[in-house]
């Protein structure tokens, strides 16, 4: 078992693993994936708006807000704490790296199901396919990809990754009063903006929408480095337990207003609950956690294919849990994992070097 997680878990690169991080991507993908399972099975669930599972669909709210996290700590770091300079040049080649080789994968893959198993004809896919291959399907067709429909989430990460570099000069305000301060009036400005543009489909799947959460996760890193817990205390679990129920149990209009600051505190209980920062730091969580864009990019056709071959709900749900296991394990392994190597392209040009020498020294 040792060997298993050991195997399974990501690389960090050389730099510091915070397993809470990958544990707020296990909720976030948990809720992704429940969400999608309730669809395609068509339970009532998910129709009652009186049920907290209708509600599920704000796992992706939750990345953003993890996404904002992680992306501003390096740059916080040197504007807080004198860290390291970040050289754009290597952060977007890194975000290159990282991201968009298991991304095109996964089009790929998502692709040829459409095609083998649902039958669709190739010539109606192609505008779609490229559409998605460059990020761009929200906004050409104000519509959910026929590709990989969670592409969208991943089209709105994409815009924000480009605005980090201005966005982050937040960080040079040298007073912290002042400099939460414009974060919080920041986060309240893009919700009620994002609220004014009353549901418009290319807002609401864009940056334009959604910075509120990304803003609440540069918040989030603020506290963070410079104001760590020192001692974690039964309190923070209870305002857990209260911030997970409003997660869920909010309507629309609160949760755009309110809850990306929201989300700051129930994440903040995972660093400072002493019971929740127990779950959070646990193997398992933060393990299936790191595995989370593998799952995201791929759960979704496993569950529309599955769905299309079976009727009975609860076996919809177990060959469904089972084949994301699997199946996003492998991709994670031979897709994934080797992409978090920030070395691999120079390892992959040695390679070739290599062979292209080994084989004119054979003839």
């Amino acid at each position: 078992m040792q060997t298993l997680w050991g195997l399974l878990r990501r690389d960090t690169g050389g730099r510091v693993y915070v397993p809470e991080i990958d544990s707020f991507r296990f909720v976030a993908i948990v809720f992704v994936i429940l969400y999608h399972l309730l669809q395609k099975t068509h339970l009532y669930l998910l129709e009652d708006p009186s049920f907290m599972t209708s509600r599920l669909n704000r796992g992706v709210q939750l990345f953003f807000t993890v996404s904002g996290f992680v992306l501003a700590l390096p740059f916080a770091k040197f504007w807080l704490q004198r860290g390291r300079k970040v050289e754009l040049k290597t952060y977007f080649l890194r975000r290159l790296t990282r991201i968009e080789p298991p991304y095109l994968v996964s089009v790929l893959l998502c692709l040829a199901v459409l095609i083998v198993v649902k039958k669709q004809p190739l010539g109606t896919l192609i505008p779609h396919f490229l559409a998605t291959l460059f990020y761009m399907h929200s906004v050409i067709y104000a519509a959910l990809s026929t590709i990989n429909p969670v592409a969208w989430s991943l089209e709105v990460e994409i815009q924000f990754y480009l605005l980090v570099p201005l966005l982050v000069y937040v960080f040079a305000i040298r007073n912290t009063r002042v400099r939460r301060t414009v974060l919080v009036m920041a986060t309240l400005a893009f919700s009620a903006f994002g609220l004014s543009l009353n549901g418009h489909y290319r807002s609401d799947h864009s940056i334009v929408g959604t910075l509120q959460f990304f803003v609440a996760g540069f918040l989030l890193a603020d506290l963070y480095l410079l104001n760590p817990p020192k001692v974690r205390t039964y309190l923070w679990d209870v305002a857990a337990v209260l911030g997970w129920y409003l997660v869920l149990a909010t309507d629309k209009q609160w949760w755009n207003l309110m809850m990306p600051l929201g989300l700051v505190a129930v994440y903040w209980s995972a660093f400072a609950g002493k019971l929740v920062n127990v779950v959070f730091r646990s193997r398992f969580t933060s393990t299936i956690g790191g595995m989370c864009y593998s799952i995201y990019l791929i759960h979704q056709q496993i569950i529309g294919v599955v769905a299309i071959k079976l009727h009975s709900a609860a076996m919809v749900w177990a060959v469904s849990l089972g084949l994301i296991s699997v199946c996003c394990t492998v991709f994670y392994l031979l897709v994934e994992k080797p992409c978090m190597d920030h070395r691999w392209p120079e390892k992959l040009r040695q390679y070739v070097v290599k062979e292209r020498e080994a084989v004119a020294v054979g003839d």
